[in-house]
């Protein structure tokens, strides 16, 4: 292992090393007895590794090494999951033992695994990730999160088991706060949302015959930054998957085009490593025939257009296609793209778009809208889709639909009386499904109104009971008045509102609101009151406003730091 701020640290069967390039000088920095057995990076923090022997484990950043007793021996099958606060979870899937370590406290504790009832689950433990500013525990039923406050895990979901697939293959790989990527030995991948517990699986041979194929060992998994998994395979090759736009590549080993003379075959299909770097170039370990280095070709941003629109000639800038995308979900076979011209749909299968505008047909002729080009041009104002699958289509002419995916069919939804009162037009700015299957419904001027999905009766669709969150002048715990333009969830499940009047945050015991807004003199609070859109990281909500500013607001000390482009942003 090679820390950029200083020594090399390394293990042999016998002992640990140390070795300082500036004196070109070895030492055993942990004592003779510290053979190390594993070495972790602490995820999102610079300069800062943590290793392991059977007796202790150890912190190494830029001020030197920390050495911490572990409760008992842990030999090999023990594995370290850091976290950027320096806390540590250790866990062994054969011995289902787990051990939380407190920085703080320079503590350990053996943490509890609780089911749904509250009962401790003796089930063996597949992996532990950190993501999502939490550690997450995987067993071969249900997925569990860490409660730092009690120091135990708490039921959160239960695996699906899609396709059958088998969980407990360890080496899963955060791929973002919401996405997690677990590997298999049958040629699976498969793409989990820790959130809504929604699996995609995704088989990743594609070039050698099936007939031919005796071992589908998917080695390791690694993320690029472009939004890329390169995957290392005993007998596949090396092999690349998009998980944004679906993209599948393999890369093997072909008889006929040997590296000699420069085409792009490996010369070997047993890829045990991968490592993407920062430019492009991807360093992968070819066993029997050392590193093998790939280059990249040439970036190519592709441009996919339409052809199939609702009108030729629509009154829109850019003609029969609008560039205004408002709304993109994600289907089985491709994409939904919500436009101020129209809904279409794109096929991964057949790389053709259908228009979609039959769904959501004008019912409410007393639109005032109604009669203006703008809204003969079908403007879709929002996509989102809920746990069970449904997509939700909300348009800028009062129309709120919902689509069954199993179904196949649309069921438009009556605007009740309460939201046709304070906006005749019915302008849906925005739809967001939480992590409890809420769907938030922003408007133009009727506020927010919350649906429970777990509820929906497609036998009698406009049953749905709406949760409504209006602007109320008396109640200054209420909506800001204006239009609400977007809802965001946070790590720790906060509901944030961005609306024309200021940021607002969502208390679930009160059912108010908090708003932040701009505060004359005081250089901590937000500096502009009308919020577009929301970006939630671990820490903070960044806030993207009309004026071309963002606001970045530390939820803890409600403090507000303002990027623009003249202070450097």
């Amino acid at each position: 292992m090679f820390p950029k701020f200083g020594d090399i640290y390394f293990g042999t069967k016998q002992t640990n090393y140390s070795f300082n390039p500036a004196t070109e000088s070895f030492s055993i920095p942990f004592g003779d007895s510290a053979v190390l057995f594993s070495i972790e990076e602490a995820k999102d923090v610079k300069d800062c590794y943590w290793l392991r022997s059977k007796d202790a484990i150890y912190r190494i950043s830029k001020t030197g090494p920390e050495r911490f007793v572990l409760p008992y021996t842990m030999s090999l099958g023990w594995y370290m999951r850091p976290s950027p606060d320096n806390n540590c979870m250790l866990f062994n899937n054969n011995l289902k033992g787990v051990q939380f370590f407190d920085y703080k406290t320079k503590q350990f504790s053996k943490p509890k695994i609780l089911d749904r009832w509250g009962i401790e689950d003796s089930s063996s433990v597949a992996e532990v990730i950190f993501t999502g500013n939490n550690f997450y525990l995987f067993t071969a039923r249900s997925l569990y999160r860490f409660d730092s406050t009690a120091k135990s895990f708490v039921w959160h979901l239960d695996l699906k088991h899609t396709g059958k697939f088998d969980y407990s293959l360890g080496g899963y790989l955060p791929f973002n706060d919401t996405l997690v990527v677990i590997r298999s030995q049958s040629g699976f991948i498969n793409i989990l949302n820790i959130r809504t517990g929604e699996e995609k699986l995704v088989y990743v041979n594609k070039k050698i015959p099936e007939t031919e194929l005796n071992d589908r060992f998917i080695l390791s998994t690694v993320r690029d930054h472009n939004g890329g998994v390169w995957m290392g395979t005993n007998n596949m090759g090396l092999i690349y998957y998009n998980v944004f736009t679906g993209e599948l590549d393999q890369h093997i080993h072909e008889p006929t085009n040997p590296m000699a003379i420069g085409s792009n075959s490996l010369p070997g299909n047993f890829v045990y490593c991968v490592l993407p770097g920062d430019n492009g170039v991807v360093w992968a370990s070819c066993f029997g025939h050392g590193i093998v280095k790939m280059e990249p070709v040439i970036a190519l941003f592709k441009t996919v257009i339409p052809a199939v629109t609702k009108k030729p000639g629509a009154p829109v800038k850019g003609g029969a296609w609008s560039e205004k995308i408002r709304g993109f979900v994600e289907t089985d076979d491709g994409y939904w793209i919500a436009t101020l011209n129209g809904l279409f749909s794109y096929s991964n299968q057949t790389r053709e778009f259908s228009n979609l505008n039959d769904l959501c047909p004008i019912s409410d002729t007393t639109n005032s809208v109604y009669t203006t080009e703008f809204t003969k041009s079908f403007p879709i104002g929002s996509l989102a889709k809920d746990h069970s699958g449904n997509l939700w289509i909300g348009t800028w002419f009062g129309e709120l639909v919902l689509y069954n995916t199993k179904l196949n069919r649309a069921f438009p939804i009556r605007r009740p009386m309460p939201m046709k009162e304070r906006e005749r037009d019915g302008v849906f700015r925005n739809l967001f499904c939480d992590s409890k299957n809420r769907m938030w419904i922003s408007t133009q001027r009727a506020g927010i109104s919350i649906v429970d999905c777990n509820a929906l009766n497609f036998e009698n669709i406009n049953d749905i009971k709406f949760e409504y969150n209006f602007h109320d002048a008396k109640d200054s715990t209420s909506l800001p008045q204006g239009i609400a333009f977007a809802v965001s969830e946070d790590a720790d499940g906060n509901i944030w509102a961005a609306t024309e009047n200021g940021l607002c945050k969502y208390n679930e015991q009160t059912k108010k609101w908090k708003r932040y807004y701009n505060i004359s003199g005081n250089e901590k609070s937000i500096h502009h009151n009308n919020a577009r859109s929301l970006c939630l990281d671990k820490r903070y909500a960044l806030d993207w406003n009309k004026w071309w500013r963002v606001e970045q607001v530390q939820q803890e000390k409600d403090n507000f730091t303002h990027f623009t482009i003249e202070n450097g942003a």
